[in-house]
Order: C-alpha cells, then structure tokens, then sequence
C-alpha cells in the first residue's frame, strides 16, 4: 500500500502535501523539493530527478535481449519521457514570461 503524500507529511509534521511520499512495506520515503533551492536549500529530489531515475531503471530491461523486453515497458518510457518533455516546456514558457523560479503562475 502507498501512503499518500498528505498523510505522510500530515505525520511527519511537513507543511506541503508534496514533501514526502512514503513507499509501501517499509520501502523508504521520497523526499521531494519543497521551495526553491536559492532561498530554503536542496531539501529533497526534484520532480523530474524522479522520473529520470524511473526512466533508467525501466530502460535497464528494455536492452536488446532482455527477457523481461516489453511493449508495456517500453510505452511506460515514452510516457515518461514525454512527462519530462511537458516539464520542460512548462519551464521554458515560464522563462519567456519572466516568471521562472518566482512564485507568480
């Protein structure tokens, strides 16, 4: 079972629903950035740091001669990808508007 990120930073007494992201049967915690770098310092993993790294592990079994090679596997990584690909776009937009790294929407 997943917590959910609002119970487990409920619990852990965090102010952002995001921060903390608990993985089932003991499995560890993902810490998330909460605030900019600049002005509360790197406290936790970035968004698209954890897709990356999800984008690695599953492509590990994507190699040529992978028994566990799937169709599934590899559409998982293409929506991955594509997820950063927004991401991305969202970030450069946001430049173009001189609102990048601002709380302004």
């Amino acid at each position: 079972m997943i917590v959910t990120a609002e119970k487990a930073t409920e619990e852990k007494g965090y102010s952002h629903p995001g921060s903390v992201i608990q993985l089932p049967d003991g499995g560890g915690e993902i810490h998330l950035q909460y605030g900019h770098p600049d002005s509360v310092g790197r406290n936790g993993c970035f968004t698209v740091d954890v897709i990356q790294s999800l984008i690695d592990n599953l492509s590990v079994y994507q190699q040529h001669g992978h028994p566990m090679r799937t169709r599934e596997t590899a559409c998982a990584i293409t929506k991955l990808e594509e997820a950063l690909m927004w991401i991305e776009r969202r970030k450069s937009r946001r430049k173009d508007r001189g609102v990048h790294q601002t709380d302004k929407p």
